[in-house]
């Protein structure tokens, strides 16, 4: 009787520690893999740039940013939205092949990490492949899609060894990108984080004004 039990309360503490180890399976993919895409998650990024400057290695980060991307969940709901962002995300990473490291950052946004080559002519030609592969349109349904891209590049440590601030000059250089009209590349600039201090300033003062009533 004693053996029978102890028996079946080995089974038992097993199989909870199966359902405690599928248990945390699923949760660190949740952790580090984006459900919609596939790709790496921000956090999953961020643990890689760590570790990169960690270990002193040069890399580029390239933010991506979809154009105009409210029309297609406009017109094709969250549904058809969620589609077309599997879709882009595949062509970007089949454009970027083993150049970079992909991870989809929040709604249409992604990020692209490359070590290596972190040469502005490389880097430039990186996105390019990226906005070369999205000319081709995306399907949902029978709907056709057209996608715009907006890229900014920014470099550690050329530019900043933090980050949470590589991450804003890259999205600077995305906002110059958008500037432009979209579906270009712009890599950071010094005078691009003044020309949106000077924004940010005029926008505050602007409102202030209104909202003091003086015009």
């Amino acid at each position: 009787v004693f053996l029978v039990g102890f028996f079946r309360s080995h089974a038992l503490l097993s199989q909870q520690l199966r359902k405690i180890q599928e248990s945390d399976g699923k949760l660190r993919e949740l952790v580090y893999v984006d459900a919609s895409t596939g790709l790496r998650t921000t956090h999953a990024q961020r643990e890689r740039m760590g570790a990169l400057i960690k270990a002193q290695t040069p890399f580029a980060l390239l933010a991506l940013n979809m154009d105009d991307f409210r029309l297609v969940n406009d017109n094709l709901g969250p549904t058809g939205g969620d589609a077309i962002i599997a879709g882009a995300a595949a062509a970007i990473r089949a454009a970027v092949l083993a150049d970079g490291e992909v991870a989809r950052a929040a709604g249409a946004e992604f990020t692209v990490l490359v070590t290596g080559d972190v040469d502005s002519q490389h880097l430039r030609a990186v996105g390019q492949r990226i906005l070369d592969g999205l000319t081709h349109p995306l399907r949902y349904n029978d709907v056709r899609i057209h996608l715009g891209m907006s890229i900014g590049i920014a470099r550690c440590p050329v530019d900043t060894l933090e980050i949470d601030e590589l991450l804003r000059l890259a999205n600077v250089a995305v906002h110059e990108a958008k500037n432009l009209g979209g579906r270009c590349i712009c890599q950071y600039e010094l005078a691009m984080d003044e020309v949106a201090r000077q924004n940010l300033w005029l926008d505050h003062n602007l409102r202030a004004a209104l909202d003091a009533m003086q015009f």
